[in-house]
């Protein structure tokens, strides 16, 4: 559901980095809608919180949309890094990246964008809470049909992260920050999950390094070990 009254930090890194991209996508001509979710939209962040996008894409333009996010996009993010493309975010037949920015000399921070075909924008509303921060048209203008190529952006770049080892280092670099975020917030059952997801990275990494035939590649496995600490954190 879309949070009307959801106020967002007006200060930090968090804000600025949110005002910076906000200025960037609504100038992208494939751009429609760009939500705020997790605990900056429910102004609950603290310095270590991440800064959640969503952005919806018309369907014809998902493909040249998530090219720029990928490629593009990260020349003007502060550290410059590639995005890793991530599978444990909830899917709503998009495509999930996220990015590590450099915030100064000694601190780091994450941001997640998740490219959102314009046409499931009624699913994703109704199934999470985020906050509407721009729009260009009506979910009506945005059409209903889905063209093949949001299908195959999916599956090209799902083979894509597969096949790169890049993604294994992100997958290891990522997974070692959270963990020190869960530290730095005490969160025990959270600081096992990731204790557990840093060490099959690192395994994964040397894996992808040393037997690259093998099928454990990096990010793959990660969701199983977030599902498990779910799982946990429910009982």
């Amino acid at each position: 559901m879309i949070e009307a009254g959801s106020q967002v930090t007006d200060k930090g890194w968090q804000a600025a980095i949110l005002q910076d991209l906000k200025n960037t996508l609504v100038t992208k001509p494939w751009s429609r809608e760009l939500f705020l979710r997790g605990s900056l939209a429910h102004g609950l962040a603290d310095g270590e919180s991440d800064v959640d996008l969503v952005v919806a894409i018309l369907e014809q333009e998902f493909d040249s949309a998530v090219k720029e996010l990928v490629f593009t996009l990260p020349q003007s993010l502060p550290g410059k890094l590639p995005p890793w493309f991530d599978t444990i975010v909830r899917d709503f037949g998009g495509v999930g990246l996220v990015y590590l920015l450099q915030i100064d000399e000694h601190k780091w921070g994450e941001l997640d964008v998740y490219a959102l075909p314009a046409n499931r924008r009624q699913q994703f509303v109704d199934n999470d809470r985020a906050r509407s921060l721009w729009k260009r048209c009506s979910s009506a203008d945005c059409g209903d049909a889905k063209p093949p190529n949001v299908d195959n952006t999916r599956r090209y770049y799902s083979h894509l992260a597969s096949c790169d080892p890049q993604q294994a280092v992100l997958a290891c670099y990522l997974t070692i920050f959270l963990l020190r975020k869960r530290l730095l917030r005490r969160d025990r059952f959270q600081t096992f999950s990731d204790t557990y997801a840093a060490a099959l990275s690192v395994r994964d990494l040397i894996v992808r390094t040393c037997y690259p035939g093998r099928p454990e590649h990096g990010w793959y496995g990660l969701e199983k070990v977030v599902e498990s600490a779910v799982s946990i954190r429910a009982i």
